[in-house]
């Protein structure tokens, strides 16, 4: 039996078939996105949440983040990667010291960072990839030559999880074979985060192919939105969260400051960028009456994306200045609508424990969301 040609058939039924346009020459009309009047200095309130984070899940005897501000219980590692990137940002050495001592608890003898604090087998390319930008920050601020090993000893753990049959497709657990989106994205920029403080072409070259792997196979045609993944059949899981578009937003931007030409990086990112807001109308899944409606710990990527773009590259057209002016719309729309729906956490020292802020990784999501938005903007 020629298995070749089941096989071939098989891709024909179950693999989206590849993109042929020539992605950044999208355009539609764009509506100036309204926000408030100015009201509250942004890096108050961002430095804020970094100090309430800490005060509120953090036990300095044991290094250990708690997932609730209530409880004692230990959290997974990405909720840790999460709050481990808040402490970075602060430049604070303590803080520094806190990241990446509570991230230890769940490192194996492999070098890979497992879910739990068992450190077992039970280990996820995203989360790791997120680890590593722990690694990177912390490197950046200390020049410590230990962060920038651990974060590129991460990376290559996790390029050892390509898929050796679809280059740039990387698996979500190294246990198996689902090709996630989201780790695919979030290498890509481990890799280039590294490859700024490195200069190695071969991370680069990584980073690339993941996000032309996204491209090519894991858009959908109709909408332009990212599926989830793709499954060792070949057949597609259709779900489209916020977190795919910010991390690729946030790759094109870094591959546009790196100058690379392979592709016109930044018009990819403005195009992505401009679909998410539906043109500044915001009204597609993403939004449900003029808001984001994903969850925090997802869509906290989309502000990192957004802020990476207008931090790290400048407009060309008058097209993409209109887009840069409503992405910056956006976020600080969305942190002014979190301060005025939130008043208990941003007006108390008290555990928020009556709202969902009271777990670690929606808080730390929230300082997140504050710490991008002070790149672009002072005041919300």
């Amino acid at each position: 039996m020629n298995f070749s040609f089941f096989y071939l058939i098989s891709l024909i039924c179950c693999y989206p078939c590849k993109r042929d346009d020539n992605y950044g020459n999208y355009s539609t009309s764009i509506t100036p996105i309204q926000t408030e009047t100015p009201q509250y200095d942004v890096y108050e309130l961002a430095d804020d949440l970094s100090d309430q984070l800490v005060w509120l899940f953090f036990a300095n005897g044991t290094y250990t983040w708690s997932d609730n501000c209530s409880s004692t219980v230990n959290p997974v590692v990405w909720q840790v990667a999460i709050a481990g990137e808040v402490m970075a940002n602060t430049k604070d050495s303590n803080n520094l010291d806190r990241a990446t001592s509570a991230l230890k608890n769940y490192r194996n003898s492999t070098g890979g960072y497992s879910a739990s604090m068992a450190k077992n087998g039970d280990i996820y390319t995203d989360d790791n990839a997120q680890i590593s930008w722990v690694f990177t920050s912390a490197y950046s601020d200390t020049r410590t030559e230990s962060y920038l090993e651990e974060a590129k000893s991460i990376i290559d753990l996790i390029r050892d999880h390509e898929s050796p049959n679809q280059k740039g497709g990387i698996y979500w657990s190294i246990n198996g074979e689902y090709i996630s989106s989201i780790s695919c994205l979030e290498t890509a920029v481990a890799a280039l985060r590294y490859n700024a403080l490195s200069k190695n072409d071969d991370y680069v070259k990584l980073a690339k192919r993941a996000i032309i792997y996204i491209l090519d196979n894991l858009v959908d045609e109709k909408d332009g939105f990212i599926y989830d993944g793709k499954y060792p059949d070949g057949s597609i899981n259709y779900g489209k969260l916020t977190y795919t578009i910010g991390v690729l937003i946030s790759g094109c931007a870094y591959l546009d400051q790196l100058g690379d030409t392979e592709k016109n990086w930044k018009a990819i990112a403005v195009e992505f960028g401009v679909k998410f807001i539906s043109g500044g109308t915001l009204n597609n899944q993403f939004f449900s009456d003029g808001h984001i409606n994903d969850i925090i710990e997802r869509s906290h990527l989309v502000f990192m994306g957004l802020a990476d773009l207008l931090s790290f590259t400048t407009p060309s057209t008058s097209y993409q200045k209109q887009a840069y002016d409503d992405f910056k719309q956006l976020i600080v729309r969305e942190a002014r609508n979190f301060r005025d729906n939130n008043e208990e956490i941003f007006e108390s020292n008290r555990c928020p424990n009556s709202s969902e802020y009271g777990t670690l990784i929606k808080y730390a999501s929230l300082a997140q969301v504050f710490k991008s938005v002070s790149r672009v903007v002072s005041r919300i």
